[in-house]
């Protein structure tokens, strides 16, 4: 799941080596607009409006058991 974000000096980059997974309706993810995004991140469709439910680690279940995310 995407880290948390503060403000302060370089907080809103997002490092290259960074993956960050989310659900739309993961309301971490959309009160945090300091972060800009880059080609690693991963959008899982939310299953509810439950916004801690979409922020649940449980999410990851939804993603394809053959995707791999990350760096070999």
């Amino acid at each position: 799941m995407n880290k948390a974000t503060v403000l302060g000096q370089n907080s809103h980059k997002m490092p290259s080596n960074q993956y960050d997974i989310r659900t739309k309706n993961d309301i971490v993810s959309k009160i945090n607009p300091f972060q800009k995004k880059n080609k690693n991140e991963t959008i899982i469709q939310s299953k509810s409006n439950n916004i801690l439910k979409e922020h649940s680690i449980d999410t990851l279940n939804r993603l394809d058991q053959n995707r791999m995310i990350g760096a070999n």
